[in-house]
């Protein structure tokens, strides 16, 4: 009997031993989630949950000596994931990324659904509800807004808060109510069809900063009258901008504040 009680405590030692090396400690990145090198060589994106068994994901850092700079298409999709959390390193969340994820919480501000790194819960702005508000406030500590964040939304008038970097591709697709958004002077990525068929939006101001303007960024805004550069036309230049105007097609004043 006491042979038994030996052998019996022996194991749950080895099962505590085993159960405590498998556990994340806090702050600790996941490991094993699936990864792909960007077109450009200079970062990662995580492209899917591979082997990671974490339902309280933290994204890391790095990955092979180059920083993970995005979450792509479907990446966790209808995966058990409770909570994402993310470093300042990642400026891309596809819009789908999260899709199927019912178990997956937001940090919620204003009805806007957030993730954040361990520092700030709102780092990055990942979706709105649709047809819900004419305006809304995003929360001050924004940094990057999601591919298609408000894409379809009835919002007719928005303010980006001063310190958001990054807006996505399609991030205010369809938006056909709004007629105003204010840019920060932070703000250095415009991606793809950001404020494609905004139908009636008609004046913009883009800022300095701006550093890559994405392809076809306002696709079908044909009533666009306006649009307003901060900085000098050498300035504008330099921003890579390739294909920003296609399928615009509007008559419109283009002007550089900065002169």
């Amino acid at each position: 009997m006491k042979k038994i009680k030996i052998f019996a405590l022996a194991v749950l030692v080895l099962l505590c031993t085993v159960l405590c090396a498998c556990e994340r400690k806090p702050g600790e990145e996941s490991r094993g989630l699936a990864f792909e090198l960007n077109e450009s060589g200079t970062g990662y994106t995580v492209t899917g949950i591979g082997k990671c068994k974490d339902k309280d994901v933290l994204i890391p850092k790095e990955y092979k000596g180059l920083p993970v700079t995005a979450i792509g298409e479907y990446a966790f999709r209808k995966t058990p994931v409770v909570k994402i959390t993310v470093t300042e390193n990642v400026v891309s969340i596809a819009s789908n990324a999260f899709e199927g994820c019912g178990l997956l919480s937001y940090n919620v501000h204003e009805t806007l659904n957030y993730i954040g790194t361990e520092q700030n819960p709102y780092y990055a702005l990942v979706s709105a509800p649709e047809n819900s508000k004419d305006s809304f406030s995003l929360h001050a500590d924004t940094k990057i807004i999601a591919d298609y964040a408000f894409g379809d939304c009835s919002v007719k008038n928005i303010t980006v808060p001063n310190g958001v970097t990054h807006i996505g591709a399609n991030a205010f697709y369809s938006c056909g109510a709004m007629t105003e958004v204010v840019l920060p002077e932070t703000l250095t990525h415009i991606g793809a069809e950001a404020f494609g068929n905004c139908g009636n939006l008609k004046e913009i101001a883009l800022p300095k900063k701006l550093a890559f303007l994405g392809d076809s960024v306002f696709l079908y805004c044909m009533k666009i009258e306006k649009i307003t550069f901060g900085g000098t036309e050498a300035e504008w230049n330099d921003v890579s901008k390739d294909g920003w105007d296609s399928y615009f097609g509007a008559n419109y004043e283009f002007v550089c504040k900065g002169e």
